[in-house]
């Protein structure tokens, strides 16, 4: 009597379990837990090879804190408008003008980390998982839409100076999910010397003034910081800018690299490497008189802090 009622038990939980398909009722066998990838800011998990000429394709969690600013208008798809860098979970930074200069365009404005190759666009489909919605993004760890982009308060549309915004993701990078190919950037201290062992790096898939098509795949590029050229009047120098030449085997505007709101970093020689500046002007890069142009963010540090808190850090 008793086997008998231990096997029909046994029955209905081998019936249950296999109705409902739930592989929570047995152990796994054989399945490990991957330990979590943990890296500091600025570290990729693959580091940055700077023996190469020209530009070249970066690898996978090579430039982790690289971001797809995309935007979309007027029906069309999502595509890649500008660049922008990771500086926590929750916050992209980029330049004003890929942020709206000030008109809220939140609802047309997202963020891709984690990539190298550049997105097609699309929206991301809707689909339903058990109780729960998944809107476009949600499951995808390094696609999110804006919850609120913040423009520099002395930000001037007329002469782009103080061209600076802080993109406030609606959720957070799951860096967790992205096991190492998103990853914040080190901020440089405001007291920070320059190191004579550090190299300078761009970094984009070229959207730029001028460009018309995109690399499909994320370049890399050394380059050198050089005096800025005095600029004729009326015109007036910008405030904190920065003139960087790329170092390109051929010096034409069509091989310059890096997005419009993305970064200048310094990379030392181990693999850590710092935010410098944002690319906010400039369709030429080969020459001292035909320069990038980019927004030291040193003068900036405080408002970014302060603005990106508590999620900064």
């Amino acid at each position: 009597m008793i086997i008998k009622f231990l096997v029909t038990i046994v029955l209905m939980v081998a019936l249950v379990a296999y109705q409902c398909n739930c592989n929570d009722w047995w152990p796994p066998s054989g399945k490990t837990t991957q330990a979590p990838v943990v890296l500091a800011c600025g570290q990729g998990l693959v580091a940055i090879d700077g023996e190469f000429n020209g530009s070249r394709s970066v690898q996978l969690g090579e430039v982790p804190w690289q971001v797809s600013v995309q935007s979309k208008a007027g029906g069309a798809k999502w595509g890649h408008s500008c660049g922008g860098v990771v500086i926590s979970k929750d916050f992209v930074l980029t330049s004003a003008v890929c942020a709206g200069g000030g008109s809220n365009n939140e609802a047309f404005c997202r963020s891709e980390a984690g990539i190298v190759d550049l997105p097609k666009g699309g929206w991301a489909r809707r689909r339903r998982r058990q109780a729960d919605v998944l809107y476009p993004g949600q499951d995808t760890p390094g696609l999110k839409y804006t919850m609120r982009s913040y423009i520099h308060p002395d930000f001037d549309k007329e002469t782009l100076a103080n061209n600076l915004a802080l993109l406030q993701l609606a959720q957070p990078f799951d860096v967790a999910k992205a096991a190492g190919t998103i990853n914040h950037i080190c901020l440089a201290t405001e007291t920070a010397a320059p190191d004579a062992d550090q190299q300078l790096y761009v970094s984009g898939w070229g959207a730029i003034d001028g460009a018309i098509d995109f690399r499909p795949q994320l370049q890399l590029v050394k380059a050198r910081q050089v005096d800025c050229e005095p600029i004729a009047a009326p015109a007036a120098e910008l405030p904190n800018q920065l003139c960087v030449v790329q170092d390109l085997l051929d010096d034409t505007m069509d091989e310059c690299v890096g997005d419009f709101g993305g970064p200048l970093f310094s990379t030392n020689g181990g693999n850590q490497s710092t935010l410098v500046g944002i690319y906010t002007s400039g369709n030429g890069c080969t020459s001292a008189n035909n320069t990038s142009k980019f927004l030291d963010i040193k003068p900036y540090l405080v408002w970014i802090q302060e603005t990106a808190k508590p999620a900064y850090g």
